[in-house]
């Protein structure tokens, strides 16, 4: 098909930076004590703590 390596095509991993891995962890941890609530509940309780 074309002149250029298959590997040249694939997307390198996205660097998450540390906050935005804190965040993701205290989501998790929302949804894991709240499983009823939805994305609004949750982004209301971290609108809360700060974030």
């Amino acid at each position: 098909m074309g002149g250029q390596h298959r590997s040249t095509q694939r997307h390198g991993g996205k660097v998450v930076d540390i906050e935005e891995a804190k965040l993701r962890q205290r989501l998790r941890e929302i949804a894991a004590e709240h499983i009823r609530w939805g994305r609004r509940m949750a982004h209301r309780l971290l609108r809360r703590e700060g974030w």
